[in-house]
């Protein structure tokens, strides 16, 4: 229900319960993390940690953001941000939904929200990486000593005072410490909890640290997904830290994952090459196996879309058309015939073995995934092939993690992976976000997009998914815009679908019309995290200056005013 005539505008106070959740996490993942769930010997509570849970308080106007140093890169003048009456958890009193005693996903007046523990509208304004990142590291021990907690309070206070209501999900805090201590801050913060972490989930890493893997030298497989086994060893180490947090009434929810390559490329993925490659007779290999015959019936019929005249290549080659890796048009007319010869060679010896088939226990034996993928490029049932045994392998992994979630926490909503979304470069498989739905509450999109103009196809693409899906949305990484004026990392180049403006004012121009999106365009969108927290990898990213943890003032005006306007879509 909305009270659209509400006149009441007030600041409240917002008082902390016991963060028992991830206390009871830090205990299981190394007692060094504990002390920040306790009060350092010898030492009083903090006016704010003494706070009484039952108070509610109201500064005297609106807050206003304090204008951060020159050489932060951001404004000269402070900004005024007007807060609406909120519950604890900075929940909207003004729209109500169900109180269940926990965060949870309500439509009203047809947008969808986050509803607090106590029944209040809520849109996740959040942050991304909240850590100091490698090289504002100095920053941090010149701040701050090593003295965590002391940070995480600043840190809190500064997010807040600038209008961010959510500690988005972290991909770079493997075990959770500075989280933990980010929990121990006072008042209290809402946050989103992300368990692909490599550490933590073990061989379930999430994709970025897959590729990063990669890039250098070193192998790193997808799960088995149709391995017991393996199903087995996700479920311990998802239970291991769900039951330790299921209990946290500040926790949103579960992410799953972070840019897991199944929606990378297309359909051209780590996910399907990782249970294609896999040796003959291993689960994954027999699941593709049988997942082929079942579309084919023969073997033959399998050869003649995977197969063909080895010494017509060279002829064949320059007529076809086929979907790059960034998924754009290539047409092979444009080699050179140099270059066509050599891409013949490559192809012969694979497309020989195929024909060479003679059961589908021989194919089980095949292992030339890269040939298997350029023949999806070129063919349009091949590519549905590949579509259809991914979407098999998305399924398979999201309802592990839900019952693994589910078994000891039957509250907190499932969020899925972080797919990557919304750029021409990348988009989410369909098949993926319609095969993960049942296992989930919401899709989650890292969605970069091009925001200055959001082109019609970005935002059709979100309305696809959710359509075909029929969940809200959550924006679980938006937008990495770089001033290409900053003192310190202006110089850069452009970071694929990061997006380099002139200076301070147009980033903070720039989330104001990605918000303006949201709220005009997309009403099934309940939150959405700027990534990140401090500038980091050479660019001018963050919410907070990495060289003395202040905000760039711009950024920080727009972020705080839509945290407010928001509530009016």
């Amino acid at each position: 229900m909305r009270e659209r005539n509400a006149t009441s505008i007030e600041v409240p106070g917002v008082p902390r319960l016991g963060g028992a959740g991830l206390c009871r996490l830090s205990l299981l993942l190394g007692a060094a993390l504990a002390s920040s769930c306790t009060e350092p010997a010898g030492q009083e509570p903090s006016a704010a940690r003494a706070h009484d849970a039952s108070a509610t308080d109201a500064d005297e106007g609106p807050d206003a953001i304090d204008a951060p140093s020159p050489d932060s890169g951001g404004g000269e003048t402070g900004c005024s941000r007007t807060v609406g009456p909120s519950d604890r958890f900075g929940g909207r009193t003004t729209i109500t939904g169900e109180a269940t005693g926990f965060f949870h996903l309500e439509e009203i007046d047809g947008a969808s929200w986050l509803v607090t523990p106590e029944g209040n509208a809520f849109f996740a304004v959040s942050v991304e990486y909240v850590h100091p990142s490698w090289e504002s590291m100095e920053t941090y021990e010149r701040l701050y000593g090593n003295d965590r907690d002391r940070w995480a309070q600043d840190t809190v206070d500064t997010l807040g005072r600038i209008g961010i209501n959510t500690i988005g999900s972290d991909h770079f805090d493997p075990r959770y410490e500075w989280l933990t201590a980010l929990e121990g801050a006072q008042p209290r913060m809402p946050y989103l909890l992300n368990l692909g972490n490599p550490d933590t989930a073990g061989p379930m890493p999430n994709g970025y640290a897959m590729r990063g893997a990669r890039d250098h030298g070193r192998v790193v497989r997808w799960p088995d997904v149709f391995d017991p086994a393996e199903e087995r060893r996700m479920a311990e180490r998802i239970s291991m830290i769900v039951s330790r947090t299921a209990d946290d009434e500040y926790l949103i929810g579960y992410l799953t994952n972070t840019e897991p390559n199944q929606s990378v490329f297309g359909y051209f993925s780590d996910w399907w090459q990782d249970t294609v490659r896999q040796a003959s007779g291993t689960p994954g290999k027999q699941a593709y196996v049988d997942h082929m015959e079942a579309r084919y019936g023969t073997i033959e019929a399998f050869k003649a879309v995977y197969g063909g005249e080895p010494d017509g290549l060279e002829e064949l080659l320059p007529t076809l058309t086929i979907r790059t890796d960034w998924f754009l048009p290539l047409d092979l007319s444009t080699l050179t015939p140099a270059e066509i010869t050599g891409l013949a060679d490559r192809i012969r010896p694979s497309m020989e073995a195929i024909n060479a088939l003679e059961s589908w226990d021989d194919l089980s034996g095949y292992a030339e995934p890269d040939y298997l993928e350029f023949v999806t490029q070129a063919r349009w049932d091949a590519y549905d092939d590949h579509g259809a045994f991914l979407a098999t392998i998305a399924a398979r992994y999201a309802s592990i993690c839900h019952d693994a979630i589910r078994a000891s926490d039957p509250d907190h909503l499932i969020l899925g992976p972080k797919h990557m979304a919304g750029h021409h470069a990348y988009g989410l498989p369909r098949v993926v976000a319609v095969a993960e739905a049942p296992f989930q509450d919401a899709m989650a999109l890292n969605s970069y997009l091009e925001v200055e103009t959001p082109s019609p196809p970005q935002i059709e693409g979100i309305l696809e998914v959710h359509e075909r899906t029929g969940l809200p949305i959550i924006f679980s990484e938006m937008g990495g815009f770089m001033a290409a004026d900053h003192p310190i990392y202006g110089g850069g180049d452009d970071v694929d679908f990061y997006v380099k403006v002139a200076n301070q004012d147009e980033r903070g121009a720039r989330y104001d019309n990605y918000l303006t999106m949201i709220a005009r365009s997309l009403p099934m969108v309940f939150g959405a995290s700027y990534y990140s927290t401090y500038d980091h990898a050479g660019a001018n990213w963050g919410v907070l200056s990495g060289s003395d943890f202040e905000p760039y003032q711009p950024l920080a005006c727009a972020i705080g005013d839509w945290s407010f306007r928001i509530y009016d879509r």
